[in-house]
């Protein structure tokens, strides 16, 4: 009877210490997987980024992998190295810890995932960019009942997740270099595998959260995994508060005015020197924020690139935007038709046009509702989405419009439209001219005219005899081009003699307009004429002789 009582308390006791130093493992991971998260937040928060795994699992040394790509589909075997690079152990000595605060209270590697693919809806959160509030991870966690049954909405858009095995460890890995039998029980499978399951309309590897459960003849088997994860607000709230880091409504701010300023400044330049600039493109030699060179006929070798900040003389941190992507800056210069050529200074107007356009799109219809033409500069942010990932339809034409010139623009949606861009067109510029009291080519053109009609007048005065003739304009003392560069022309300087009919031309001056060559009268040529009879009437009533050649 002794004997039996004292089995019965040896087995209390043991039940009581097994129960005992499983709370105390359960207290250990717990506050290993704390300090964890605490270790990423600062990580993040001085690289731009997260670390990869240490996948090499057979002989792990702590060093996260140099890069990582995830999601592979399908599952991964018992594998000591798995198919998915993004998957593995944490990398204690990229996170400045010990190897005792990567393993859980049972002595197994915590499992480390980490969103590492650019998809449509979440970045690659180990590639260093300037992360904000509304980027997305790849992962959902589904949370469950201990009967495997639903107990609360899915977490989704995780950015990684960190794994403790439990008790039993299966499909943990382990500090000898090996990998624990995997799990029967497919809840526990799912934290193993690091697989791809197609959740609203989205690829996304999913993590079983669950409470404890020892009943392996459950649909989903047994389950003690411990499982924590981090969200975008997790990671990227912190560092919002305290400073470090611009919430997503700061960035499109920032990124907006800018944008407004860069503007200001183009057109600013554009007053200064009669045209715009070339891009910087990057193409002839690397980006030094001066502008390309332009060919003989005054073009730019590429129309796109980054904002030449040297050339316009503005601080190189305001050609990017809030997301430290450069602008690019597009601007009219490349056609057939010389008068939306803006960056050749010899033959800007009122009259050029601009090549690019802007279609304001309405994604609820699927239509283009208006068109912006004559657009002369286009600066551009692709916003929070990553270079060249398109969301919606508007943004898909984006990319295509830094080639072609036809432009999109929707609401702002995080989802769907994240472009944001300002553009100035012909007539801004026309009326910034006209508020600076810069002249136009026309007008200015008007003013040259008057005044050469003024000096062959003053001419006429000094006519004796029955022959007479004008001399050239600079004998004249007339020596100023037209507005677009190019010397007037007598196009008729007759001699003039007594008794001719009153209907015959004295002289006729002419500009040859914006395209500068002689083109046989076409439209842009300008000219003023004056006839004999209306070179008589100048002197009609003022008491002064008419010339006799005149007579």
């Amino acid at each position: 009877m002794v004997m039996l009582i004292v089995g019965i308390l040896a087995s209390l006791g043991m039940s009581f210490l097994n129960a005992t130093m499983n709370q105390t493992s359960y207290t250990v991971t717990k506050q290993r997987m704390a300090a964890i998260k605490e270790a990423m937040i600062s990580y993040l928060r001085v690289n731009g980024r997260l670390p990869c795994p240490d996948t090499v699992v057979t002989a792990p040394t702590g060093a996260a992998a140099a890069s990582c790509s995830s999601p592979v589909t399908g599952s991964a075997s018992n594998a000591l190295d798995h198919v998915d690079t993004s998957f593995g152990i944490l990398p204690w000595q990229t996170l400045g810890l010990q190897r005792d605060a990567v393993l859980d209270g049972w002595g197994n590697f915590f499992t480390y995932h980490v969103s590492a693919v650019n998809g449509s809806y979440y970045f690659d959160w180990t590639i260093q960019r300037n992360f904000s509030d509304t980027d997305k991870g790849e992962f959902t966690i589904q949370q469950k009942n201990a009967n495997g049954g639903s107990s609360g909405s899915d977490v989704q858009w995780v950015v990684l997740a960190i794994v403790s095995h439990g008790p039993n460890g299966n499909g943990a890995y382990t500090v000898k270099g090996t990998r624990n039998v995997l799990p029967t029980g497919s809840d526990e499978l799912e934290n193993t595998n690091g697989n791809v399951t197609t959740i609203t309309n989205a690829q996304k590897v999913t993590y079983v959260k669950r409470d404890f459960s020892d009943n392996s003849s459950l649909a989903t088997g047994a389950f003690d995994d411990i499982v924590d994860y981090m969200t975008v607000a997790d990671l990227v709230g912190p560092l919002i508060k305290e400073g470090s880091s611009k919430s997503e409504s700061y960035k499109r701010e920032l990124t907006q005015k800018r944008v407004e300023t860069t503007k200001d400044k183009l057109v600013s330049w554009y007053l200064t020197n009669n045209r715009l600039p070339c891009p910087d493109s990057n193409v002839l030699v690397a980006y030094d924020g001066i502008e390309d060179p332009r060919d003989s006929n005054m073009i730019c070798n590429y129309p796109n690139g980054i904002l030449p900040y040297v050339t316009l003389g503005i601080p190189y941190e305001i050609i990017s935007d809030g997301w430290g992507n450069y602008f690019i800056y597009h601007v009219s210069n490349k056609s057939v038709s010389s008068d939306d050529n803006w960056t050749d200074e010899t033959i800007i107007s009122e009259r050029n046009h601009g090549k690019l356009s802007v279609n304001n799109f309405d994604p609820v219809s699927g239509t283009v509702i208006s068109t912006i033409p004559d657009v002369v500069i286009m600066v551009f942010s692709f916003g929070e989405s990553t270079t060249y990932v398109s969301r919606g339809y508007a943004e898909e034409r984006n990319i295509e419009s830094i080639a072609t010139g036809n432009y999109y623009s929707q609401p702002y949606n995080p989802t769907e439209f994240n472009d944001i861009f300002g553009y100035i067109t012909a007539s801004d510029i026309t009326t910034a001219k006209i508020r600076s009291g810069s002249k136009s080519a026309s007008a200015k053109l008007t003013e040259q005219f008057s005044s050469i009609r003024n000096i062959l007048i003053g001419a006429m005065l000094k006519f004796t005899g029955a022959t007479c003739q004008f001399s050239t304009l600079a004998t004249l003392g007339w020596a100023d081009n037209d507005p677009w560069g190019t010397a007037f022309e007598f196009v008729d300087r007759p001699a003039i003699t007594n008794g001719t009919l009153g209907t015959a031309a004295i002289f006729t001056i002419r500009s040859w307009g914006p395209n500068k060559t002689n083109d046989s009268g076409l439209v842009d040529d300008v000219k003023i004429t004056m006839t004999k009879s209306e070179g008589v009437g100048l002197f009609t009533g003022t008491g002064i002789n008419v010339p006799n050649c005149l007579q």
